[in-house]
Order: C-alpha cells, then sequence, then structure tokens
C-alpha cells in the first residue's frame, strides 16, 4: 500500500468524525430553541405587561386615571384599578313661604332659585380581557366602583343651606375597541353600562331595572396614555 493510499483513508477518516462531531453540537442547539419557543407562545401577542392611561366615562364617573396590570403571561387578562372625580350641578325654582303667613303660594310667598351641586370620588376595580392578536383589540370589562360622594344645596340670598355626604357603590360593564403597542400610545373608545347597587338620593333599594333614568344607565368613554 502506497503513502498515497493511507494518506487519502486518513483524510476521509477526519472528515466522517467532524461531521458527526458537528450533529452532536447542533442538536442541542435546535432543541433549546425549540423549547425557547415553546415556553414563549405570547411573544407574537401584542400584550403589554403595564397600561397607564387617562380616562373620561362612566366607570370612573367623570374624570380619571387607570393603571393595569397583565395577570397571565399568556392571555390578555388585566386587573385594573384607579381614582376618578366627578362634578354635577342643577338648578331648580321653590316657593318659600313669608314668615307669618300659611300660604304657600306666590301670593304670600316668594320665589327661590335653589343651586344644587354634587361631588364625587371613585376608586374603580375591574378586570379587563382583550381580544386580537395585533394592536387593534376587542376590549371587554367589568367591575366595581366605591363612590364617596358630597352634596350642597343653597338657596339664593343665603336664606337656606344644607349638605350630605354619602357612600354608593356601581357595578360596570364595558364593551369597545382598544388600540395599543407593545410599548407605546394606547387608544380606547367604547361604551359602559352602569348600575346602582344601593339606595342614595335618587334611587330606589336593590338593584333594579326600573327606570333607566334612576338605577342604568350607558354611557361613552375615551382614553388615552402609555403601554409598557
Amino acid at each position: 500500500m502506497s503513502l498515497f493510499s493511507i494518506s487519502l483513508k486518513k483524510l476521509a477518516m477526519s472528515a466522517v468524525l467532524l461531521a458527526a462531531t458537528a450533529t452532536t453540537m447542533a442538536a442541542p442547539a435546535a432543541g433549546g430553541d425549540a423549547g425557547t419557543q415553546q415556553q414563549q407562545p405570547h411573544l407574537d401577542v401584542v400584550a403589554p405587561t403595564h397600561v397607564l392611561y387617562l380616562e373620561w366615562g362612566a366607570a370612573s364617573n367623570g374624570l380619571g386615571i387607570a393603571y393595569e396590570r397583565r395577570l397571565l403571561s399568556d392571555h390578555q387578562l388585566y386587573l385594573r384599578t384607579g381614582f376618578g372625580f366627578g362634578y354635577s350641578s342643577s338648578d331648580s325654582w321653590a316657593v318659600v313661604a313669608d314668615p307669618g303667613t300659611q300660604s304657600g303660594t306666590t301670593a304670600g310667598g316668594q320665589l327661590v332659585e335653589y343651586k344644587l351641586k354634587n361631588y364625587s370620588y371613585c376608586v374603580p376595580v375591574g378586570v379587563t380581557y382583550l381580544v386580537g392578536r395585533h394592536r387593534s383589540k376587542l376590549e371587554t370589562g367589568l367591575g366595581i366602583s366605591v363612590l364617596y360622594e358630597h352634596e350642597t344645596l343653597k338657596a339664593d340670598g343665603g336664606m337656606q343651606s344644607a349638605s350630605d355626604n354619602s357612600w354608593s357603590a356601581n357595578a360596570f360593564a364595558n364593551v369597545g375597541w382598544r388600540w395599543q403597542a407593545r410599548s407605546g400610545f394606547l387608544f380606547r373608545v367604547g361604551l359602559s353600562a352602569v348600575c346602582a347597587l344601593n339606595k342614595n338620593t335618587y334611587w330606589n333599594d336593590g338593584v333594579t331595572f326600573g327606570d333607566a333614568d334612576d338605577r342604568v344607565a350607558v354611557a361613552p368613554y375615551v382614553g388615552f396614555g402609555w403601554s409598557f
């Protein structure tokens, strides 16, 4: 056997050993990549962990700020809380009898204008679930708002005045559209159905669906903020 033949055999055996070694080293790396992909199937879904936004709507009973935190790594389920402030005022007229008279008519009294002002502070707590893998999503939500209200009633000329403080709670349900980036600007708009859960100045006891103006209201909401 010539020296040239022996050299060729050595080269062939070296090539086989190198190929086997490369295959053995590549197999764990490929398995590791597959395992990583299986552990993180949610990476292609736009689902930020934190969301902070300003809101005008029924859940905040006016103007509010809200924070949402994603609960599960592979689902778009969020826990929300925040703080809201609301203000309303109305005017009414009544005939007040003059002292010493028995009449409540304009002939025996005077027409007085009353101003009613309501200040409310609320803490909404609920859950939000998003449907959609991309930036444009369907938004749904349920929750309860706990409210503290301060009312004042004043008459022109300082004749009469009164004030009252009360606690109340509302249940709300949201459905709307949300546009959000994985990290960046967020915009949301939709409708909220709100139902009073307890008695207050104008409502009856219990959860009833009688007069829509008294117990149940449907109102729009809009918000914008930042996801990160």
